[in-house]
């Protein structure tokens, strides 16, 4: 029984990881973009 449980929660902890990772790769990637656009505008 908790062996199940103990996997159930192993695996939201990782999507929710894995999410994090995603947000913060696209944050991180709009921000260079941004950074680029104002130095070749500037």
């Amino acid at each position: 029984m908790w062996q199940s449980l103990l996997w159930s929660e192993l695996c939201f902890f990782a999507i929710e990881v894995c999410f994090l990772l995603l947000l913060v790769d696209t944050l991180l990637h709009s921000n260079k973009l941004q950074v680029q656009v104002e130095l070749h505008y500037s």
